[in-house]
């Protein structure tokens, strides 16, 4: 990720600082006077492998297992038989993880191996499941018997046994575009034995993952519209999402939208048709809002504001300003509120959300939201109050948009600084999803703070493996939440 502005390094006191500033001070002039060209400074990552490779030793399963996954990443074949070894490894969490880099790495034969693994262990075993999400995964071009085999098992039996199966393999196929499997893909989609939230929305994203490429809508407006009335609320909402502002609704489609705004028993789907309506700028859309303000449920809460904000304007920000500081509101719901305000914010909220970013007695979720207020006003109370949140909270979420704020604040580096110095506490999983935060804000800081870590001796054992899979969040792309969601446990819990 790109520095967004040049950091004055004179304004820190670094001289007791661990991190090599020097590197970044000249990284960072390099890329302010490359600005042009998006200058990104060079991740170690050798130096990183060279430490995983060593750790595909280590007494720590997970961290054997991590050290296969992060080597996998550097798409080196060289790495095949030693993450071949972790996929067999005696203990399951070594031997998921390792599974998992077969199908990362995409060395010729991995397709053979996740292919034996899925027709030999039972449908719903943890090895089955990963070894059908790493299948989906691999390139459109590699071939892949092993998915029409099951497609084939599936047909001739208990299509409800391989439910699981099919929902790893589908969210597999969402993380990139299959042109070769959209057929199949829409036929899981459409066949009615398949109706499970899980598979139709991990469908949706496969699909989605295609057209995304493509850059075309992905599904027909008839398929659309008949998901807005589905059973399951998740795809009611998603509908809502997919409903494109270039299809004119009709009358009985629109007083659809209202009743879903104002009815619907779901809280998202009622948010999400709230937001398609002021995408359509539907005059019941100000209404709605005014009424679904007042909701109890975060989702809807900040639907009904940021429909307020966009549509209505002055004539009601005050009142949404106001309702964030209403003492008596749950702190959800102050957040989720005050994430929707955007700048210029008055003075008396400014204050308000200094004092609640350093209030240590404040519910995390708010002190989040009020230093990353502050930074979209552009205030100068901004940067001490993001740092002082990202060290206080362990939310994996909170400290992502922390560490975006810290990066356009020019105050990632010094906050990373601090993570790594003499008076760093000791690692624990609130400082793995520190690292993992300030990974994927910047994966070159990130990698640097991994190193400084580990020549450090600071990272022993199950820490290691831990930074290793926070670091490895800046490496590769993220599976989206949607997906994450509905993949089988034994395969999300790989952060695949």
């Amino acid at each position: 990720m790109p520095i967004s502005r040049p950091t004055n390094l004179l304004m820190h006191d670094f001289a007791r600082r661990p991190i090599d500033i020097a590197r970044w001070g000249a990284l960072l002039s390099l890329a302010a006077a490359a600005a042009a060209q998006d200058l990104v400074p060079p991740p170690r990552y050798a130096e990183v492998d060279a430490l995983a490779v060593r750790a595909l030793d280590a007494k720590d399963p997970v961290t054997r297992g991590e050290a296969a996954l992060w080597l996998a990443d550097s798409g080196k074949d060289e790495y095949y038989d030693a993450i071949l070894r972790a996929a067999r490894d005696p203990i399951a969490p070594a031997r998921h993880r390792g599974i998992l880099a077969a199908a990362r790495l995409q060395a010729p034969g991995c397709e053979s191996f996740l292919g034996r693994l899925l027709s030999d262990m039972e449908p719903d075993s943890a090895e089955a499941l990963i070894a059908a999400f790493g299948l989906g995964q691999l390139a459109d071009h590699v071939p892949t018997p092993a998915i029409d085999d099951l497609l084939g098992r599936a047909q001739g039996g208990s299509k409800k046994r391989y439910q699981a199966l099919f929902a790893a393999l589908l969210g597999g196929l969402a993380t990139g575009p299959h042109p070769s499997r959209a057929a199949m893909v829409r036929g899981l989609l459409e066949d009615a034995s398949n109706r499970s939230e899980a598979i139709t929305l991990l469908a949706q994203a496969a699909l989605q993952a295609q057209s995304t490429a493509k850059g075309a809508p992905p599904f027909p407006r008839s398929q659309v519209t008949t998901w807005l009335e589905h059973r399951h609320a998740g795809v009611r909402a998603a509908a809502l999402v997919a409903w494109t502002t270039r299809w004119r609704p009709t009358d009985a489609e629109r007083l659809l939208f209202v009743r879903l705004a104002r009815s619907d028993p779901d809280e998202s789907v009622r948010a999400a048709a709230l937001r398609l309506l002021a995408r359509l700028l539907d005059d019941s859309a100000v209404d709605l809002a005014d009424r679904a303000l007042t909701s109890r449920l975060p989702v809807e809460a900040a639907a009904a504001a940021s429909t307020l904000l966009t549509l209505a304007g002055t004539a009601r920000r005050e009142r949404v300003e106001d309702h964030v500081l209403e003492p008596t509101l749950a702190p959800p719901l102050k957040a989720a509120v005050l994430d929707v305000l955007t700048a210029p914010l008055p003075p008396r909220l400014l204050l308000w959300c200094h004092d609640t970013a350093h209030d240590p007695d404040a519910a995390p979720i708010l002190r989040v939201a009020s230093a990353m207020a502050l930074a979209r006003a552009d205030s100068v109370l901004a940067t001490t109050a993001l740092r002082t949140v990202f060290f206080a909270i362990d939310d994996e979420v909170g400290l992502q948009r922390l560490a975006a704020g810290l990066l356009d604040e020019d105050a990632l580096i010094s906050t990373a600084a601090q993570f790594t110095g003499p008076e760093a506490t000791a690692w624990d999983g609130a400082a793995a999803a520190r690292l993992r935060a300030i990974a994927r804000a910047s994966a070159a800081l990130g990698t640097d703070v991994f190193l400084e870590l580990a020549t450090h001796d600071r990272l022993r054992d199950a820490a290691l493996g831990q930074a290793l899979a926070a670091l490895r969040a800046g490496r590769v792309r993220s599976t989206s939440p949607v997906v994450l969601a509905f993949l089988p446990a034994a395969v999300a819990a790989l952060a695949p």
